[in-house]
């Protein structure tokens, strides 16, 4: 069970004798977090007829909150909330019950239960208040970028096509389908390819004429698999079939692509394992590029942390200016 309201735990007379100072950040945080629509928002994640009454929602969010705020830990902010006064007022915490008012796994199990969702939930909450009031400036924001980076073998275009050929054996081998072209052969212009790395174009060229055939009879072989099988996985069997066609329908536009003397391909495709890996230059001098996706942060002037998003490739850093409300 969970209490939905709370209650003001402290009198006058207590802020006036322990809370001196009466700009503090945590005494205005207080005021301008909007509490109860926060409980509202976690309430169902409870049961609200089970289970002992446990610790209330308006101190587990203010906890939490707090511990993002001074970047503590679980143990060190339940500890400085016992010690320090102000942290105690935000943290809606009576003096008879600061000593024992919250275990650090008490913490750990309100973010596990909540989610990613529930702690969303208390974050747009902060956030949509402090810019109502103006302590988040809106109207200007600055971005910054980091890799994050796919555990890929550095691609080549010969690379992929035979990493295709894998896949394709791979779901062959589901399927119960002999490969449909010759393996031995493929092996030995791997292997001829590796011990001669000065010819990369012809090479190229090569592979390409042996995985244009193969991938035809790919696509051949799915229309049996439209039929109903009696393996108990046909249904995924033939969806992840149709998603490797997809796939290598791609991979065969752009290595074409590459032939014709294109260098800049969008949305090249680097790896088959992580589709969304990308080539990211990020300045460095080793390694020059690094293969992943980029997350892209947004700050405002007074340091906090607006908004993250992963992107596919790489976007322009810049420094944004939102209009004018």
């Amino acid at each position: 069970m969970i209490a939905q309201t709370f209650d003001e735990v402290f009198s006058p007379q207590w802020i006036n004798t322990h809370l001196s100072h009466r700009t503090h950040d945590l005494i205005l945080l207080r005021q301008l977090i909007p509490w109860q629509p926060i409980i509202d928002g976690l309430v169902p994640f409870y049961n609200l007829k089970q289970g002992r009454t446990g610790c209330a929602l308006r101190t587990l969010s203010a906890v939490s909150i707090l511990a993002r705020l001074r970047q503590l830990s679980d143990r060190q902010v339940i500890e400085q909330s016992q010690e320090n006064r102000y942290m105690q007022y935000f943290c809606h915490v009576p003096d008879q019950n600061l000593r024992t008012f919250m275990n650090p796994s008490t913490l750990c199990r309100f973010r596990k239960r909540v989610g990613q969702e529930g702690i969303s939930l208390i974050e747009d909450e902060v956030f949509t208040c402090l810019k109502r009031a103006e302590v988040i400036e809106a109207d200007m924001m600055l971005m910054d970028a980091t890799v994050l980076d796919s555990p890929i073998i550095y691609p080549t275009d010969v690379g992929l096509l035979y990493k295709a050929f894998d896949k394709m054996a791979r779901l062959a081998t589901k399927g119960h389908i002999q490969p449909w072209w010759d393996t031995a052969h493929l092996k030995r212009r791997w292997r001829a390819y590796h011990l001669d790395r000065g010819h990369h174009r012809t090479y190229l060229e090569e592979f390409h004429t042996l995985f244009q055939p193969a991938l035809a009879g790919l696509k051949e072989r799915l229309d049996p698999l439209e039929a109903p099988l009696d393996h108990p996985k046909a249904h995924a069997l033939k969806t992840r079939w149709r998603h490797l066609i997809e796939v290598l329908t791609l991979l065969d536009e752009q290595t074409q692509q590459k032939l014709a003397g294109q260098r800049h391909i969008d949305h090249r495709l680097v790896s088959l394992d992580d589709l969304d890996a990308r080539p990211i230059q990020k300045g460095k001098s080793h390694p020059k590029t690094e293969f992943g996706t980029t997350l892209q942060m947004t700050f405002n002037r007074q340091g906090f942390l607006i908004t993250t998003e992963n992107f596919i490739g790489q976007p322009n850093e810049k420094t944004l200016y939102a209009p004018h409300r």
